[in-house]
């Protein structure tokens, strides 16, 4: 296992494998391209805006909480 992959051993399939805190901007600048990481909601509209006014692949590392649970799908009647 890389250094990266942290492994469950509890048998729960949700939490088998669970990456640990990568920085993933960093990896993207070491492959020349713009990595920009969001850790709080309110940068992510700069985030975007600035990603779309450059001419250059971005990657927008959001960093969200692995434990929580979105809402559930709203399905017409």
């Amino acid at each position: 296992m890389g250094p990266f992959l942290v492994r469950d051993s509890s048998g729960n399939r949700d939490g088998m494998f669970k990456f640990g805190k990568i920085d993933v901007a960093r990896i993207t600048d070491a492959f020349g391209c713009i990595g920009i990481r969001v850790e709080k909601p309110e940068a992510l509209k700069p985030a975007l805006v600035g990603a779309l006014t450059v001419r250059h692949p971005v990657v927008i590392d959001v960093v969200t909480e692995p434990d929580h649970k979105p809402q559930e799908a709203w399905l017409p009647a």
